[in-house]
């Protein structure tokens, strides 16, 4: 099981006033087998600490399924 802390700081560099996006959070993935197929899942939750407006989501929730294909 891997652990981690990532984010994406985004910004909108038209707008005036209120455009950063800063989360915080963090996930966990894990690589498994099923049928010889080898996939990875990955958790991840995020709080936007800053946003643009008050009113925007607050938390972000990703579920994420990963194909892998070996060479």
């Amino acid at each position: 099981m891997v652990r981690r802390l990532v984010a994406e700081i985004t910004t909108n560099w038209i707008a005036s006033g209120g455009k950063w996006t800063v989360p915080a959070g963090g996930g966990f993935g894990k690589t498994f087998q099923l049928g010889g197929q080898p996939l990875k899942v990955d958790f991840d939750a995020y709080y936007n600490a800053v946003r643009p407006k008050a009113g925007q989501e607050t938390w972000l929730l990703q579920v994420k399924l990963t194909f892998q294909f070996p060479v």
